[in-house]
């Protein structure tokens, strides 16, 4: 099996890195999706090479801030 992530040494640490559309496939989510939480940092360890976003390989999703968890309200019958 090849291994299709990259691979950069980043403060003398040899470590695996995935692209953002990679991110997107093991999290079930848009390539797009990622990109927004890498530019607002929600990501830890994230950084641009090019146009490209290198994610850890081992980051974890970030929780979905977006979500209202507001219940839905009952409609009212005008009668």
């Amino acid at each position: 099996m090849i291994n299709s992530g990259l691979e950069y040494v980043v403060e003398g640490v040899n470590m695996d890195y995935i692209s953002a559309k990679q991110a997107a496939d093991k999290w079930q989510i848009t390539r797009r999706r990622v990109q927004v939480l890498c530019e607002q940092n929600r990501i830890p360890g994230v950084f641009k090479v090019g146009n490209t976003w290198a994610i850890p390989t081992d980051a974890e999703k970030p929780d979905d801030k977006r979500q209202n968890n507001v219940p839905p309200q009952k409609k009212l019958s005008c009668e």
